[in-house]
């Protein structure tokens, strides 16, 4: 027991022991390489020529003339029916307000036909129960002159003239649709048309530094 405990610690046996469990660690590695289990990357490291190499930009493939003729061409076509879009829209009449305040309007108007319809019908149905009582109550005939000569005549022309504003408004929505319809198209094909541009300058550049 003291020869095993010499010999342990002695500087021998501690060299014995470390290299004996660094072999059995390179054994385990090899066995593991072999199943496969643990990757090995078999590339060889970059030298210095190709590290530089790597690292300068890479050069895009000269544009065919297929490319630029069919950019040119699309470009072209957006132009024509942006020329055209722009003179319809010339044509179209100026709306008196933006197509959210025109609906808004006429919401509001309806609103208010509805309101003098109810009014109207409870004048009317006020006059026609105290028609019977006339004859009973001299100040009745008073009121119904009144509801008659006043207040129902009142009651209708406003509602003609909320009806009148009601349909002019009408009438200017799908002007404002219209216009609205066709900047969004006009926004759309500029747009368009910028990122075609862009691609063409980038291709022709391109087939600059080629040359």
């Amino acid at each position: 027991m003291n020869d095993t405990q010499s010999f342990w610690t002695s500087l021998p046996g501690i060299l014995s022991g470390i290299a004996a469990v660094i072999g059995a660690i390179v054994s385990l590695l090899l066995v593991l390489i072999q199943l496969n289990i643990l990757p090995v990357n078999n590339k060889p490291p970059l030298t210095s020529d190709q590290k530089e190499l790597s690292s300068l930009p890479t050069i895009p493939p000269p544009p065919s003339p297929d490319q630029v003729d069919k950019l040119e061409s699309r470009i072209h076509e957006i132009s024509v029916t942006i020329n055209e879009l722009e003179e319809k829209f010339a044509t179209i009449p100026l709306p008196t307000g933006l197509i959210e305040e025109l609906e808004h309007h006429r919401e509001e108007i309806e609103k208010n036909i509805r309101e003098l319809e109810q009014m109207l019908a409870a004048a009317r149905q006020e006059r026609d129960e105290l028609r019977g009582q006339e004859r009973t109550a001299p100040d009745i005939s008073a009121h119904i002159h009144k509801l008659e000569t006043e207040t129902i005549p009142d009651l209708e022309t406003h509602k003609r003239h909320m009806e009148n504003e009601l349909n002019s408004v009408a009438e200017e929505i799908p002007k404002a649709k219209e216009r609205k319809e066709a900047e969004e198209t006009l926004h759309q094909l500029q747009g368009e048309k910028q990122i075609l541009q862009d691609q063409l300058d980038g291709l022709r550049m391109a087939e600059k530094l080629e040359r």
